[in-house]
């Protein structure tokens, strides 16, 4: 398992990497990248769904993706992502191409580093590029066909990711009971009449039956 530890600026002792940690790069640099794209998955979810207050999404994330950026800016963000999360893949893509072009622009923003511990206690620093608009981009490639909308207006996360391409309503115990009730209330108002006939029909057979 790799673990990251605090980060910090370069310098030369901590920057070199054993022989025996280079030949073993592939692996650990390929569990770094897929480390560094699940963070981006799991932020893009919880900026859709920060509330006004962004303390808790700084505690969560600043280390690995913030460079400087006020409240305002973050919450800007998420009213963005927000609005394109709403209006389905093509939005979300034509987000993801305007937050390139942002970054494209403006630069990375600056790196940071990041401390890597492998199984035998071998430390890789590796960059770390992935600055806010960076990261949506990466997260939105991945996930777009799967981001959804729950519909319960109650639920206090709506924005999602679906596990299964049928999911309609997210995982919370909840929102899953107003989807069951949504879905009695539909199913009535679509055959509940030819329920009723069904039920009619069956009593007069019953009561013809007892007549005779």
């Amino acid at each position: 398992m790799i673990t990251p530890a605090e980060e910090g600026g370069p310098n030369s002792s901590k920057r070199s990497v054993t022989k025996s940690a280079q030949r073993r790069s592939g692996r650990p640099v390929k569990a770094i990248w897929a480390f560094f794209i699940e963070r981006c998955k799991r932020m893009l979810v919880d900026l859709a769904n920060v509330s006004d207050d962004c303390t808790y999404f700084r505690h969560c994330w600043g280390v690995l993706f913030l460079r400087g950026e006020s409240d305002d800016e973050i919450l800007s963000l998420r009213d963005r992502l927000r609005t394109a999360w709403e209006g389905g893949t093509e939005s979300v893509d034509l987000l993801s191409h305007k937050l390139a072009s942002e970054v494209a622009v403006s630069g990375f923003g600056g790196v940071k580093w990041v401390e890597f511990t492998l199984h035998d206690r071998t430390v890789l620093r590796v960059p770390n590029f992935f600055n806010l608009r960076m990261a949506l981009c990466m997260a939105i490639v991945e996930l777009a066909p799967q981001m959804s909308i729950c519909p319960n207006p109650d639920c206090p996360q709506r924005c999602f990711v679906k596990t299964r391409s049928t999911q309609k309503i997210c995982d919370r115990r909840a929102c899953i009971q107003f989807g069951q009730r949504q879905y009695k209330r539909d199913w009535w108002k679509e055959h509940g009449h030819q329920w009723r006939e069904r039920q009619q029909a069956k009593k007069s057979r019953a009561r013809k039956g007892a007549k005779r």
